[in-house]
């Protein structure tokens, strides 16, 4: 069984508390900054109400490091069922491509239960994200130069050569292209 030691883990599983993933299932495939829809039901088999909190991480097997999380509490009363929505999302600067839903659930007496399923990470070959784009001056008159600066990040698995900026505005009847890089 996979350890995960950055995230809570349970050392002696308690079976009255059931956790079933829903989604998504084991070994669907997720790219780099997608959002990850996460579904678990938890089931309270014991004779009492209780309880839980919740934790659920995308978590990143080769560096054994939890990437995303989120949490949430809910009550039970005995013998019933409660589904719980997560969303979790793929970092962009995820380097592996074995990754873990992994979902963690105790009671307010710390009996506690765990479950995951193993997910795949695929890193395109050709991304490129704009993450800022900077003008000077903010507010132009006609006739005014302005000047634009883009930061670009590759997110993708291959080095990007021949790249290059194109500046559009229809209304304007503007379109400039900047220089390879």
């Amino acid at each position: 069984p996979l350890t995960f030691g950055d995230a809570t883990e349970c050392n002696v599983k308690d079976s009255n508390i059931k956790i079933s993933i829903k989604d998504p299932d084991d070994g669907d495939d997720f790219s780099i900054g997608d959002k990850i829809s996460v579904e678990v039901k938890l089931d309270n088999d014991f004779n009492e109400d209780l309880d839980f909190d919740v934790e659920v991480h995308l978590y990143d097997l080769e560096e054994d490091e939890s990437a995303d999380d989120a949490d949430d509490s809910v009550d039970l009363n005995n013998g019933d069922s409660e589904t719980l929505d997560f969303d979790l999302e793929v970092p962009s600067d995820a380097k592996s491509e074995d990754y873990a839903i992994y979902v963690y659930a105790e009671d307010d007496e710390n009996r506690c239960n765990s479950a995951y399923v193993e997910i795949n990470v695929e890193r395109e070959n050709d991304i490129l994200e704009i993450q800022n784009i900077y003008l000077s001056p903010q507010v132009a008159s006609p006739g005014d130069n302005i000047q634009v600066e883009v930061d670009i990040k590759n997110l993708g698995a291959d080095d990007q050569k021949n790249a290059y900026v194109v500046v559009e505005n229809t209304e304007l009847g503007l379109r400039i292209e900047g220089d390879e890089f």
